[in-house]
């Protein structure tokens, strides 16, 4: 978690960037619902997720955490598919 940490606080200097990050674990329910919680808990500005980039069929029968985050979350919600 500390090298988590230290690579996202490294890559803010690289760009110049001001800016404050929280990783937080947690095995407390369904992720895209916990996710939503936690925006309201910590005053979250903006939440950053990645994809797996699953297909359009499994996505639409089983539903993806970041298409919960976006339609339920109440910030941005910027998702990286790398």
């Amino acid at each position: 978690m500390a090298d988590i940490k230290s690579k996202f606080s490294e890559l803010a200097q690289q760009k110049n960037t001001q800016c404050n990050f929280k990783i937080q674990l947690s095995d407390g329910g369904p992720a895209g619902e916990v996710i939503v919680a936690l925006t309201k808990e910590y005053d979250i500005s903006m939440v950053v997720l990645g994809t797996r980039g699953q297909g359009v069929v499994r996505r639409t029968i089983l539903g993806s955490v970041s298409d919960y985050v976006v339609h339920h979350a109440n910030v941005p919600v910027l998702i990286y598919r790398g």
